[in-house]
């Protein structure tokens, strides 16, 4: 079933798929595909219409190493597009840089979140930008760690919800 966001649809991890196996068979499952080149970071895949996405820092199609949101093909695994959606994430410790919230569909649109405080909407068929807020300069929003804004975005109806992180926002 769609995956559309961080731990799946409900947030919970739970996959509501049937009739799976029980246990692998001793060669292990089929491999049906892999895919490579995503990049570097820490966000997991949100899966919907027909496409996997995720966002990650210097992606093998592109020649930078600027974050991108990522769009590949669920049948094979081959890159359908990358949106440059700005400067990588490298203050801090090593491993805390790159990439670190899933993306979250919802139908047309896709929503990420940057380490550096902005939220973007695409256009999830084509990875065109529809627009993008500041959290920090929109809504005084203020981020308490190093770690950078690390959430994904939670739809509710007509309500995308998001942390800029202040008392008022």
């Amino acid at each position: 079933g769609p995956w559309p966001t961080f731990r799946g649809a409900d947030r919970t991890a739970v996959a509501p798929d049937t009739g799976l196996l029980q246990e692998w068979p001793e060669s292990g499952p089929k491999l049906l595909w892999k895919s490579k080149g995503a990049g570097r970071g820490y966000s997991s895949l949100a899966v919907a219409n027909g496409r996997i996405f995720t966002i990650g820092d210097g992606p093998s199609t592109q020649k930078d190493k600027d974050e991108y949101l990522l769009a590949f093909d669920q049948k094979g695994g081959k890159p359908v597009w990358a949106t440059k959606l700005g400067p990588a994430w490298n203050e801090g410790p090593d491993d805390w840089q790159s990439s670190r919230a899933t993306p979250t569909v919802d139908g047309a649109r896709i929503y990420a979140v940057r380490p550096h405080g902005e939220l973007v909407a695409c256009n999830s068929a084509n990875g065109k930008e529809a627009w993008r807020k500041n959290l920090k300069r929109d809504f005084g929003g203020k981020k308490g760690d190093g770690w950078g804004y690390s959430e994904s975005p939670l739809i509710d109806g007509d309500r995308l919800i998001c942390t800029p992180g202040n008392e008022k926002a």
